[in-house]
């Protein structure tokens, strides 16, 4: 009887242990935002060649895998500065993405990605290595030489009327339908910057759209900016506010040739970049032969344009930028990232 009783208590106990490992009743399920699909694009110094990723999945609840970032939710968003030593990207695995040259390429092989997101925002961090290891982040400097200024030089790196602009570093993201544009799962950007003829191009098919991210490591990261836009058939635009640059430079054929603006410390001050509230209008004298201004006048954007911001550090030959935006915004050309209860019905 003693043993009976011990062991009718020990079922029961038993039972009641399995009853506190189940589910509560009416718990419901977890929810994520809508997955999305996007593309990369990445240079190393150049207006033209790209490095790409394919059609890139967006797996929310998912996990990494090859071609799939999956992100993660947190309750604290990470602090954009470039690095992911913070507690938000410990819960996030990276996923590598190889990446295939468009227009000849420039070097960089592969770029890992990472993705944490808020009730209310979206991060991503990103890693990769630059060929060059330059780091170049002046675009379209000039240079006074031989009593004239020059924003374009030869392979060597002399002032050269009929060579390049200097490039920047840079890195975008694209947000398509992918039903909307064939090839895009294989070709990356290169299914509409480059679709047709040769060179550089930009375009999508007629009556569609792609939102698009420019980080430009010249143009944007010293303000910890990123320039909002859009792709659609006759070209780039971007979305409504104040850009985060400005063109240091007059209409082409203008006589002379010089910048529009130096920095108050000018002449000779050589300033890596030019803030809008350090910029005043260019004056002629006092200069000496290798004297530079910078490309752009950077200044602080706002609107839709500012709704992505990004911050990159260059460390050791390698580039880490961190970008965030809000899941949702007012623009209409935005992609969303939609929570299942604003998908609508029909989802």
């Amino acid at each position: 009887m003693r043993i009976r009783r011990f062991l009718t208590a020990a079922c029961a106990a038993t039972l009641a242990l399995l009853a506190a490992c189940e589910e509560p009743a009416n718990v419901p399920e977890p929810t994520f935002p809508q997955d999305a699909w996007f593309a990369l694009a990445l240079t190393d110094d150049s207006w033209e060649s790209h490095d790409t990723a394919a059609l890139v999945r967006l797996d929310f609840g998912g996990t990494v895998r090859e071609n799939v970032v999956a992100p993660k939710q947190v309750d604290t968003p990470p602090v954009l500065d470039g690095r992911d030593n913070e507690r938000a990207w410990d819960h996030a695995d990276a996923t590598t993405l190889l990446l295939e040259p468009a227009n000849g390429g420039t070097g960089i092989a592969a770029v890992s990605v990472k993705c944490v997101y808020t009730e209310a925002e979206i991060f991503f961090f990103l890693g990769w290595q630059d060929p060059s290891g330059t780091g170049s982040d002046i675009p379209c400097r000039w240079k006074y030489a031989g009593g004239e200024w020059y924003n374009r030089f030869d392979e060597d790196g002399q002032p050269d009327a009929d060579g390049e602009l200097i490039a920047e570093d840079m890195l975008a993201f694209l947000w398509p339908n992918p039903d909307a544009y064939p090839g895009f799962d294989q070709q990356g950007c290169a299914a509409t910057c480059h679709a047709e003829g040769d060179g550089y191009g930009h375009g999508t098919p007629s009556g569609t759209y792609i939102d698009g991210w420019v980080w430009g490591a010249g143009r944007t990261n010293p303000r910890e900016q990123v320039s909002d836009g859009w792709l659609v058939f006759v070209g780039w635009g971007f979305d409504v506010g104040k850009a985060p640059f400005l063109a240091n430079r007059p209409g082409d054929g203008t006589v002379p040739w010089t910048p529009l603006y130096q920095h108050t410390d000018d002449p000779n001050a050589n300033a890596h970049y030019l803030f809008e509230e350090e910029a005043v209008p260019f004056r002629p004298e006092g200069w000496l032969g290798g004297n530079t201004v910078p490309g752009y006048v950077l200044q602080i954007s706002d609107g839709s344009r500012a709704d992505v911001r990004g911050c990159g550090v260059y460390s050791a030959g390698c580039w880490s930028v961190e970008l965030g935006r809000p899941l949702l915004t007012e623009d209409a050309l935005d992609f969303q990232f939609l929570w299942p209860e604003v998908q609508g019905d029909g989802e």
